[in-house]
């Protein structure tokens, strides 16, 4: 049997391709391809992940275990390793099954030395074949809806002030990691550009690759959708007034999907040209790298976003920072009435955390640290 390894880069639509696949997997079987999550409740397919770090030899210490995996020690994290190398096992001796498929957007962050050769020797010891797929995305588009992201998750850095924090960023390195580990002949990296992907569709292209028609699979709402211009100087302003009130999760989420919603209509958020210019000239180098790698034939990696896009940030129609608040003071008024509920249609309660200075806890540089450490 095969496997196809889907390494999920942030923003690429790796949740997407998840959903697809979890709302498809009976048809999936039909055609003698399995998806399977062990731990419901979680990122879909962690346990892949747990896998890498275990085998590799890691230490991580029980503070990491705990922020980084929701369990206490090494032995929670070795018994969920232990079910899930005999769950591939059995799965390996079926005979109506030609292919295994997982998805994990952890296994882009695996940096400790040694753990993708340790993922591979553990997936090779139980498949004939085994193969990774990774989608990359324009990093201009990459940048807007991860910025939307932070929003989503109570960021209240204003859109240029983040972009300086994430330039940093090498975004050609996890490829080079895994095309030193196990070989650019087994890695098929696509691009999330309509003029590169099968039918112009990211669902259709990854299908393609699993050898199974995309006719009969049921359609999966977009994921993740991003803030328009306007809803993200609102957001940003909710999140600081949120912030002081020390509001649990589930306010801010409701908060935030009701102000994301209102504004689908509105112009959504694109960069203006200085803003383009600086990611154009951070990523340029690994961009060509990339494309000499792995797309000669492109003139270049990706479609250049060019001047006629509208530049919604620098839109002088959006709200000012003393409108936005008083906007976002009328959201968490509305939410405290009952009139903004939860997606599942429930009250969302703005109850105070035991952390009165607000919101989540932050974690000092040595507990980042110590988490990156472990991937």
């Amino acid at each position: 049997m095969k496997a196809i390894i889907h390494i999920g880069m942030p923003k690429a639509g790796s949740t997407t391709i998840q959903e697809c696949l979890w709302a498809n997997r009976d048809t999936l079987l039909e055609n003698g391809v399995v998806y399977s999550r062990m731990r419901q409740g979680q990122t879909p397919n962690r346990e892949i992940w747990y896998a890498a770090l275990l085998l590799s030899g890691a230490d991580l210490g029980a503070r990491t275990y705990r922020s980084r995996f929701g369990r206490h020690n090494p032995d929670e994290i070795a018994g969920v390793v232990e079910q899930y190398a005999n769950h591939l096992d059995e799965t390996a001796k079926r005979d109506d099954l030609r292919l295994y498929v997982a998805s994990s957007e952890h296994l882009y962050h695996l940096e400790r030395d040694g753990a993708i050769e340790a993922l591979d020797r553990f997936l090779h010891a139980r498949f004939d074949e085994v193969h990774y797929v990774a989608y990359l995305r324009c990093r201009e588009d990459f940048l807007l809806s991860r910025y939307s992201q932070h929003l989503r998750s109570g960021g209240t850095l204003q859109f240029d002030q983040y972009l300086d924090e994430q330039l940093t960023d090498d975004f050609a390195a996890p490829v080079d990691r895994w095309v030193k580990a196990v070989g650019a002949d087994r890695i098929t990296l696509r691009l999330l550009e309509p003029d590169a992907l099968t039918g112009g569709d990211l669902v259709t292209d990854f299908l393609t690759l699993l050898n199974v028609p995309p006719t009969k699979m049921v359609q999966v709402p977009r994921q993740n959708e991003a803030f328009s211009a306007k809803a993200a100087v609102i957001a940003r302003a909710v999140n600081e007034e949120l912030s002081r009130d020390g509001a649990n999760q589930m306010a801010r989420r409701a908060i935030l999907r009701h102000v994301r919603i209102s504004g689908q209509s509105d112009p959504r958020l694109t960069l203006n040209q200085d803003q383009r210019d600086r990611i154009c000239a951070a990523t340029s180098d690994a961009n060509e790298k990339l494309r000499l790698a792995f797309f000669p034939d492109r003139d270049f990696l990706f479609t250049p976003r060019g001047d006629g896009q509208a530049s919604s940030l620098a839109n002088t129609d959006l709200p000012d920072e003393a409108t936005a608040r008083t906007l976002a003071t009328d959201l968490i008024a509305k939410l405290r009435s009952g009139q903004i509920l939860t997606a599942k249609g429930h009250p969302a309660r703005l109850r105070n955390l035991a952390n009165k200075g607000g919101g989540r806890m932050r974690k000092t540089g040595g507990e980042r640290n110590t988490i990156r450490d472990a991937q």
